[in-house]
């Protein structure tokens, strides 16, 4: 597996998430993975994490290489309401517009690592929704504009800065 498999990144199989991960270089080598048991029961998350050699007390992500304290890493695995999922994909949305990104940032290994490890069940919006909800989003503000433009009684002046180099 590899991470261009789209299959690689969504499978809900830590494992093969985590393979995709080494097969891609990204972590370092599986061998020096430690899988940590508590009571018994694995979390989805902890294949990611191994045991800090001088701290008992903490682990250290595989990907990051940051450590964190094995009492207070959280890692939510429920899914998301209907209405968050629409403001996850308007604040998505807007993060896009706001940062001039491509919509295909939606795409991004990256990106998809970073949220999965937020919340391993969250899906990602596709780039033709995301430029849906933003030509929308246009649509509305244009009538807001153009009623606010009917509004004013005295003459108007738009500059454009433009700069090239």
């Amino acid at each position: 597996m590899d991470l261009d498999d789209p299959s690689c990144i969504n499978s809900p199989d830590p494992q093969d998430v985590l393979q995709c991960i080494s097969d891609s270089n990204i972590a370092s080598s599986s061998s020096n993975i430690t899988i940590l048991i508590k009571n018994k029961k694995t979390s989805v998350v902890t294949p990611y994490f191994t045991k800090k050699p001088d701290d008992d007390s903490l682990v250290i992500c595989i990907i990051c290489k940051n450590s964190f304290s094995k009492k207070t890493a959280t890692v939510s695995t429920q899914s998301l309401t209907v209405d968050q999922r629409a403001r996850f994909n308007i604040l998505l949305a807007e993060w896009i517009v706001s940062d001039t990104l491509p919509f295909s940032i939606v795409g991004s290994k990256a990106l998809i690592a970073l949220l999965k490890f937020l919340n391993v069940t969250l899906e990602l919006p596709s780039r033709e929704t995301i430029k849906s909800i933003v030509h929308n989003s246009f649509i509305s503000m244009r009538s807001d504009v153009q009623t606010l433009f009917e509004q004013i009684f005295s003459q108007i002046s738009i500059i454009l800065d433009l700069w090239t180099s």
